[in-house]
């Protein structure tokens, strides 16, 4: 019978299930609700033009993986809420728990760098020393992170097992007050078991970088691709992902090993000692798990495939009055159509998966899912996306990065608004992703919608022209009543002064140099006088963007405008390229933060964000 990529994918991943939880039926549910996930549509990834996008020294990673791979982390997810399921009840074997650390240990590093793979895997599996894994990793890579860099992820990688098999393993203190697990006192019985379960965790598209690693010997200087992006022109992703497999694959590392005069990995195997409270059979708490699973039956196939096809149709009809939102499964925020719109949550590092689901009918239906994105060692990397949610609304989700050196801890800010959308702006978005609709037709189908999709073409043609030319106008207007209500402030405020009115001038750091230094941000505080009824804001620009702005604000977290201000250099111009934004004290309360964006505008009329500014008041 001949079989498609498509069901070997699927078998193959059957077979990852059934090796993480050894029953037929849970391993279907965790493929089902693995694939659930894949198939609900992804982010959009849109351009932060904030300062790291020029100054950002730190190489950001984004391993962006096949479907292959991401199915493979999935499952990897999935099997978990199992796996805690079966140790509450006391289930589990010894051979259970080994395969849980192993494949937790993956599931977490690959989702960030193959830094943190390699760290995780070669000093909490096995026991090179911060030096050696140094080595291999500088010189696979050419990149050469700090001794800090290196501890700093061990003891974020410690902390996360901790909690995961917090009541299965033990700390103790090691050579030179190393904090490190209690292991095994029988790591040669457990070698088979490590080696193949980094076999099957090795991510999938990566086969052929064993060829590659196999003539290592006859290899000199720089490694080759998929290792190296020497060259260029190379998909850094890609050599990424390939790395990965270098610090996993038993064989290849074992080459890199060799190739660097270290110890084989055998020699160094820790895996840890877990104290397990019940007794099993001692027939289940031994072997490798090497034993045969049956295929997938076509029964099963089918009801898997249906699931998916019943869901993605319950996606298009389901009517959204909320949206949950959650991080690796933990509940974060609840947004209410036409009550709460936009929310923000934290996140620690080592977050992965972002899920936004609705309630239909008294059930949880995924609607899309967002990959957090990670910096090659330094944590969370800052990151803006687009969800398209259908039904006419989308999500905007903005990762703002924090660190707290004090703890050495780091974690992001998560910032999500859900806001409507036009058709026309539906339709633009679908024909930047044209494989989202063609994908899902029937080859027959294409023909006529070729045909209806040229006369919607044509048509949209002509209605997008007579929508420009009543936006312009629209646009026009508007611009006269700002310039109005400008011209009106600018002379209120000449009287006042005029008058003897004591008036506040306050100058604002950008946002964006907040973020620099090294404390971390800094945000400016405005100590306002019950006397003064105006404040004036000096906004530095940073360039010459042209003669005219716009400055708006609102409450920080808020899409609340609370005043608007069209300013002109020629009028509002104190010096060095820094605009003067007038501000009635009544519109500002005591112990809130404000945030103000600055706009230019073009001679069309379309704007552009130039800065954001953001401040905290505090009344006198």
């Amino acid at each position: 019978m001949l079989v498609t990529k498509h069901e070997d994918l699927l078998e193959k991943s059957f077979q990852l299930a059934y090796f993480l939880i050894p029953d037929r039926t849970t391993a279907i549910q965790i493929l089902g609700a693995a694939m659930s996930k894949l198939k609900a549509q992804r982010s959009r990834e849109t351009k932060r033009a904030y300062w790291r996008d020029k100054y950002l020294k730190r190489k950001i990673t984004r391993i962006a993986r096949d479907d292959g791979d991401l199915l493979q982390w999935l499952i990897y997810y999935e099997a978990e809420e199992f796996e805690k399921r079966q140790e509450q009840a006391g289930e589990q074997t010894g051979r259970d728990m080994v395969v849980r650390y192993i494949k937790y240990l993956v599931q977490l590093t690959t989702a960030m760098s193959s830094f943190y793979v390699n760290v995780g895997l070669h000093r909490l599996l096995y026991n090179y020393s911060t030096a050696e894994v140094q080595k291999i990793y500088e010189s696979v890579t050419q990149h050469y992170p700090g001794d800090q860099e290196y501890r700093k992820v061990k003891a974020t990688l410690m902390n996360k097992l901790q909690t995961r098999f917090n009541n299965f393993i033990r700390t103790c203190t090691a050579q030179y007050g190393e904090l490190r697990f209690e292991v095994s006192q029988q790591q040669e019985s457990w070698a088979e078991l490590v080696d193949r379960c980094l076999r099957a965790f090795t991510p999938w598209s990566t086969a052929q970088t064993c060829d590659v690693l196999a003539n290592l010997d006859n290899v000199t200087g720089v490694l080759p691709f998929p290792l190296s992006v020497k060259g260029g022109g190379v998909d850094q992703d890609v050599v990424e992902t390939h790395r990965c497999h270098a610090f996993i694959e038993p064989l290849c590392f074992g080459w890199l090993a060799k190739r660097f005069s270290l110890d084989p990995p055998r020699i160094r195997l820790a895996v840890p000692q877990f104290f397990l409270e019940q007794k099993i059979d001692e027939d289940r708490n031994i072997g490798n798990g090497s034993q045969l699973t049956p295929d997938l039956t076509e029964g099963e196939r089918r009801e898997i495939l249906d699931r998916l096809s019943a869901e993605a149709a319950r996606r298009q009809r389901t009517p959204l009055k909320s949206l949950r939102i959650a991080a690796d499964g933990r509940a974060c925020v609840q947004l209410v159509h036409g009550k709460r719109n936009s929310a923000h949550f934290e996140v620690e590092e080592g977050t992965k998966l972002i899920e936004i689901s609705t309630e239909y009918q008294g059930e949880t239906l995924l609607l899309a899912t967002h990959w957090v994105k990670y910096t090659e060692w330094d944590g969370i990397a800052p990151s803006t996306a687009t969800l398209d949610l259908g039904r006419g609304s989308r999500l905007l989700l903005d990762v703002i990065p924090k660190s707290e050196a004090a703890l050495d801890r780091r974690s992001a800010l998560i910032v999500v608004k859900w806001q409507p959308v036009s058709r026309f702006v539906a339709w633009l978005d679908s024909l930047r992703n044209p494989a989202l609709w063609f994908h899902s037709l029937p080859k027959f189908a294409l023909a006529p919608l070729c045909l209806l999709a040229i006369g919607g073409i044509l048509g949209t043609i002509k209605y997008s022209r007579e929508l420009v030319k009543q936006q312009s106008t629209t646009e026009h207007l508007a611009k006269e009543l700002a310039q109005e209500k400008a011209a009106r402030v600018s002379v209120e405020h000449s009287l006042e002064v005029e008058r003897g009115i004591s008036v506040e001038t306050y100058l604002l750091v950008p946002s964006d140099l907040q973020i620099r230094g090294p404390q971390g941000p800094k945000e400016p505080v405005l100590s306002l006088s019950s006397h003064a009824p105006l404040v004036i804001l000096e906004l530095p620009v940073g360039g010459d963007f042209g003669p005219s702005y716009r400055a708006v604000l609102k409450p920080f977290l808020e899409d609340r405008e609370i005043l608007s201000e069209n300013l002109s250099k020629s009028a509002h111009t104190l010096g060095d390229d820094t605009l003067k934004f007038s501000l009635p004290v009544a519109f500002l309360e005591d112990g809130k933060h404000y945030v103000v964006t600055l706009s230019s505008i073009s001679s069309f009329g379309k704007m552009n964000e130039v800065r954001k500014f953001t401040f905290y008041v505090k009344t006198n």
